[in-house]
């Protein structure tokens, strides 16, 4: 009585009457579907806002990192060729050596590829890299959130039908 049927959508969502509308018009009715069927897609939902949840972590890191070495790229373009450095192989394990020039940089773009840049080229790349990144990072938060509203609709309709079966329960028992 007076309950709004949910609709879940595998798509971010907005609020619209009392229902969630998907961004491609793809609609489940939280109402139609049995409890058992309610609690597979809560749990499914659940599983992809943990997924969501572990690429936040990823973008969070990756972001940190162009951030940090933007600020290397920086920090290096203000030292004097010939200077001694330590160059890290991998997190734990550095080697000694001479800088070259401080105005050209190699910049990682991805799957072993490097290409030589100015110093500023490298650090508009990194600063570049964390807009696009941070984009994403704030896409990733809106579709985190729509998943949690949608596994709270899906536990209420559940928590709904689940009463409504006990008190057909009931009233089956007395009759």
């Amino acid at each position: 009585e007076g309950q709004r049927s949910g609709v879940v959508s595998s798509r971010p969502t907005t609020r619209t009457g009392g229902r969630m509308a998907s961004q491609e018009g793809n609609r489940i009715d939280l109402m139609t579907l049995p409890p058992q069927q309610l609690a597979q897609l809560k749990e499914q939902l659940e599983q992809q806002i943990e997924q969501f949840s572990m690429n936040f972590q990823d973008l969070q890191n990756a972001i940190s990192g162009f951030h940090s070495s933007g600020l290397a790229i920086e920090d290096l373009s203000r030292q004097k060729e010939g200077k001694d450095v330590l160059i890290p192989l991998t997190s734990s394990l550095y080697v000694g050596g001479t800088l070259g020039n401080p105005d050209n940089v190699m910049v990682d773009i991805g799957t072993g590829y490097y290409v030589e840049k100015t110093a500023e080229g490298g650090r508009d790349y990194c600063k570049r890299k964390v807009m696009i990144l941070t984009k994403a990072l704030e896409d990733l938060a809106e579709i985190i959130k729509a998943k949690r509203q949608q596994v709270q609709q899906c536990q209420r309709v559940l928590q709904m039908k689940m009463q409504q079966f006990q008190q057909q329960e009931q009233q089956g028992a007395s009759v």
